[in-house]
């Protein structure tokens, strides 16, 4: 079997429509061995901002010193995405393999097949056992009580957000949904979530104790106001046209600890002993909008914890100090871990002039959240290209979508994929009764509708693609085929190439006098890649590993003035271990 033939049989299972319960899931597990049993998981379930959590959450883990798996999903080039160790992909042979030994189950022969979404779980879950990963995050697909990843006993749990969505399946109320969300609760550790109002009263009501409340400094939302949440955040607003700052914070109140045992580190915590420590983060993130320090304090909180759970084996880098330190920044290693952190499809700008972002934000909530961040870029006029599923809330998301002068609309490139013109419809009845309503116009593919809306933009405008991640994996695939070399000329254009060559970190900078002048592309050995990007970071240069099989040689592209380079080399010089690679 070679992996095309692999990776059909697993498409093939996406057929099958989302159901309850994880029996399949655990029957799956059970016949390649229950791998899933000696693994230390951390759940992240919420209808908002848990893709880009469990990203967060792995890479502070990851610069703490841990071997971490990832599980998210959709994919958005290849199926391999979904499973990550140590931020890369894993290889096409262990999909060959895992396929092998699971085909009887995946072709029904001894049961019902498991969905699509149970058996990328369960190869997660085999692959993560077969890596001997010291952590396995895991983004929640569906809720929380049912879904496929609820196989696992977690050390640590999330609920991002929560807002009416797949009211089939979780109820049809906020508080219903939450509350099923919220069954991830671990039987020993903590559920760090970022809800509010009716939400957070359900949470409460499911992890009692457990619960660790993460919100905004002076929130006065609903059911905040008048309690301090247990950590809190505060978003300072763009510094570059990529970062933003923000600030995590907690326990400068005295938070009563709850448990089984009152052991210093270990099982039975809550995770309340550490926010009875005094600790601050101060950092920027490549994704801006204020919900993004919502999702930044989520992960802090659940990485803290999982380091400090002596169920989780981990060799930390001598780096990570858990102990409060003195000064602004005691955790240095959460800086690093969340300002590394990216995540592909949410508010990725692709270039500036127009500014073209996609967000595969699908349902009114993340809209809105959406249209709050683009609201700070000031851009002239937004062109928006828009594609959903069928089984989404389209109403409400354009209602939540910012004001746009040209609407293009396509279908996005799956069978569940809404009409173009049932959703123009729906955009032509949103917007009837306004002065000034968008030029509404359907197209037959993601790549004509973002032709024609760059077709209407200028410079100054802002080009955003959204609705769906289906659509979103679509525009970005064929973005990132063409061929484009622009010469830098200036400092806005040194912003545009950079983000156009999707180098990484947001390290890019456009400050007065400093372009990104000089470019350079060298192939290393895997052991090099890595060490060479944190050097590269650290030196406020802009950095870029391929993503390749571990055992193949990474192209790293680099990225700065030419005196910054010059310097760069002469520091890799004095380290033995990246001194041929000055």
């Amino acid at each position: 079997m070679d992996y095309s033939e692999a990776a059909g049989l697993l498409f093939g299972l996406d057929r099958y429509p989302p159901r309850r319960g994880t029996v399949a899931t655990a029957e799956l597990l059970d016949a390649l061995g229950n791998p899933h049993e000696d693994l230390a998981c951390v759940q992240v379930a919420g209808s908002n901002g848990k893709g880009t959590t469990a990203r967060m959450v792995e890479s502070t883990l990851r610069e703490a010193g841990a071997e971490v798996g990832l599980y998210t999903s959709p994919h958005t080039e290849d199926v391999r995405e979904r499973v990550r160790v140590q931020g890369r992909p894993i290889a096409k042979r262990a999909v060959v393999e895992f396929v092998a030994a699971a085909e009887g189950r995946l072709r029904g022969e001894t049961a019902a097949p498991p969905t699509f979404f149970e058996a990328t779980t369960a190869l997660a879950l085999w692959e993560f056992d077969r890596r001997d990963v010291d952590v396995a995050v895991l983004e929640v697909g569906i809720g929380g009580r049912y879904d496929a990843t609820s196989v696992v006993d977690p050390v640590a749990a999330a609920v991002t957000s929560v807002t009416l969505e797949h009211t089939e399946y979780l109820g049809d109320t906020v508080e219903e949904i939450a509350r099923d969300k919220a069954q991830v609760v671990p039987e020993r550790g903590p559920l760090v979530t970022a809800t509010d109002g009716a939400a957070l009263a359900a949470v409460r009501e499911v992890a009692g104790d457990q619960a660790v409340i993460v919100g905004h400094v002076g929130d006065d939302r609903e059911g905040h106001a008048g309690t301090e949440p247990d950590v809190r955040v505060a978003y300072g607003g763009r510094v570059d046209h990529v970062e933003a700052a923000v600030t995590v914070a907690g326990g400068d109140r005295a938070v009563e600890r709850a448990g089984d045992g009152g052991s210093e580190r270990g099982a039975g915590s809550t995770g309340d002993d550490l926010l009875a420590d005094s600790w601050r983060v101060e950092t920027r993130l490549s994704t801006p909008g204020a919900h993004q320090a919502e999702n930044a304090g989520v992960a802090t909180a659940l990485a803290r914890s999982v380091l400090a759970d002596d169920r989780v084996d981990v060799a930390l880098d001598p780096e990570f100090d858990l102990d409060p330190a003195p000064g602004v920044v005691p955790v240095a290693v959460a800086e690093r871990g969340l300002r590394r952190a990216r995540w592909p499809g949410r508010f990725e700008a692709l270039s500036t002039r127009p500014l073209v972002v996609l967000d595969g934000a699908h349902n009114p909530g993340a809209c809105e959240r959406l249209a709050e961040t683009l609201a700070e870029f000031d851009c002239a006029d937004c062109h928006l290209v828009l594609g959903a599923l069928v089984d989404k809330d389209h109403a409400g998301m354009v209602d939540a979508l910012p004001d746009a002068a040209t609407v293009h609309v396509c279908r996005p490139p799956v069978e569940r994929g809404e009409a173009a013109a049932t959703l123009a419809g729906v955009v032509a009845r949103s917007t009837d009764d306004d002065a000034t309503a968008p030029a509404v116009t359907t197209h037959e593919t993601a790549h004509a509708a973002v032709e024609a809306a760059l077709a209407a933009a200028d410079a100054e405008d802002g080009v955003l693609v959204t609705g769906s991640q289906y659509l979103v994996r679509e525009v970005r695939r064929h973005w990132s085929g063409l061929d484009r070399r622009p010469r830098v000329r200036d400092a806005d254009d040194a912003v545009r190439v950079a983000r156009e060559a999707d180098l990484s970190s947001g390290q890019r900078r456009a400050a007065a006098g400093e372009t990104l002048a000089r470019t350079l592309r060298l192939r290393v050995g895997p052991q090099l890649a890595a060490p060479l990007e944190r050097a590269a970071l650290a030196a406020d240069l802009a950095c870029r590993v391929a993503e390749t099989d571990d055992e193949e040689p990474r192209e790293v592209v680099l990225a700065g003035p030419a005196a910054g380079l010059r310097e760069f080399a002469a520091r890799l010089d004095d380290r033995a271990e990246l001194a041929p690679v000055a």
